[in-house]
């Protein structure tokens, strides 16, 4: 299932028209799915160089002439599935020197979705996931600043790759990607020490926060898609938002999820190191130009690590918290608990409903950033609670709604009188 854009809210044969430069189209929001997913064969006919940012299941072509894909696991690989050339450099690493020299073959960042194209209960609904994920974006980032702020100058990373370059540069099958291997390895030794700072503890509690405060808008987004699917009116997801977090306070579940989510930033940051030396390294660039280089990754302003591992934390939880809610109905307990404490009179606890069996759309936001997997997951459905896919990767905004009505008992503690 894909969300109603605003171009069509009724689905009558009226179409909103607009004239484009065509270098403005490749990744425009406002674009129709079905001429973005020829953007290479139109831009082609008009003359253009298409410019789009790659992402999950886009296609390019390396310097080589080879047809590439990307991938947010393996980033760039030829489609046949090797990663390297006869010269020993990665498929990533010639990439990157397209984006180097102006092009635009790096991995995007993830830009908030563009609620211009959602109508009604949806365009509510991202629009404040967007500001979820702007806010948890920028504590999460100063956090890890704080954090990689005690480690110090990576300079003794630079000093070990460089060192451990010049050896395998003499010994190793040009064949292998040595350069990135040996620049993330030495990252990873030293990024090992994040876990010891003193503001680790604090990392950690920022992605809790993220994790806590997205199972809560996941919740409270499901309940607001319900009742507009009913028709009802006036639905306060304010108070179901605070009404989940004050339940999810102390679960243990996601303290577990934002070590994991750390020490994937972790890991993922290493990489993104050891990426950047090798560049460095295959331009002859000096220990300054390094450790300069090395010290912009790992900025948690700039980390594409950080960056998408706030998005993915962030995103899953919303996604988690959704499917949680049914899950709870299908299994007979109480969908919807009642507001807070101190934000109304008390009230006696409502008997749980019998147990409901709803199943779930998996939709996809309706813009450029949507994958082939994504799109794979919408058409296959509608899931069980339990059977319902897993959040897939960042980028996509991918949600859950009810496809069917659901019991007016799930929504109305939350209807404005």
């Amino acid at each position: 299932m894909t969300l109603p854009l605003a171009s069509d809210p009724d689905g009558d044969p009226i179409e909103t028209i607009a004239w484009w430069d065509p270098a403005d189209l490749p990744g425009n929001p406002a674009i129709r799915s079905e001429l973005l997913a020829d953007i290479d064969a139109v831009m082609a006919a008009l003359g253009c160089t298409p410019d789009a940012p790659p992402s999950e299941g886009n296609e390019a072509t390396c310097p080589c002439g080879t047809p590439v894909v990307y991938d947010e696991m393996n980033g760039w690989q030829h489609a046949d599935g090797s990663i390297s050339h006869d010269d020993g450099e990665s498929v990533s690493d010639k990439m990157a020197s397209i984006a180097k020299a102006g092009g635009s073959a790096a991995p995007p960042k993830a830009p908030m979705l563009d609620t211009r194209n959602l109508t009604g209960v949806w365009a509510e609904v991202y629009g404040r996931r967007n500001k979820l994920l702007a806010r948890h974006q920028k504590a999460i980032a100063a956090a890890w600043d704080a954090c990689i702020a005690e480690l110090g100058s990576p300079a003794a990373v630079v000093r070990s790759f460089r060192s451990e370059a010049q050896l395998v540069a003499k010994s190793a099958d040009p064949n292998r990607d040595w350069r990135k291997e040996a620049g993330t390895a030495a990252a990873l030794a030293w990024l090992a020490r994040l876990r010891k700072t003193k503001g680790y503890d604090a990392l950690v509690a920022a992605l809790e926060q993220a994790i806590a405060e997205g199972m809560a808008e996941g919740e409270a987004d499901a309940l607001a898609l319900a009742a507009d699917k009913a028709g009802k009116s006036g639905f306060d997801i304010g108070k179901a938002f605070r009404a989940a977090l004050a339940r999810l306070q102390g679960d243990p579940g996601i303290s577990r999820q934002a070590q994991d989510a750390a020490d994937s930033m972790v890991d993922g940051a290493a990489g993104d190191v050891g990426g950047t030396l090798a560049d460095q390294a295959g331009q002859d660039g000096s220990e300054a130009d390094m450790t300069g280089a090395a010290d912009d990754t790992l900025s948690g302003g700039k980390s594409r690590s950080v960056e998408l591992g706030t998005d993915w934390a962030l995103y899953a939880a919303i996604l988690a918290g959704a499917v949680a809610l049914y899950q709870r109905a299908t299994s007979g307990g109480q969908p919807a608990e009642g507001a807070p404490p101190g934000t109304g009179p008390e009230q006696p606890p409502a008997p749980p409903p019998p147990p409901v069996m709803i199943l779930l759309n998996f939709v996809t936001a309706g813009d450029s950033r949507v994958c082939a997997t994504c799109q794979g997951l919408a058409d296959n459905g509608p899931y069980a609670p339990q059977d319902f896919p897993d959040y897939p990767h960042a980028r996509c905004r991918c949600s859950a709604e009810a496809a069917d009505d659901v019991p007016s008992s799930f929504f109305a503690a939350y209807l404005l009188s």
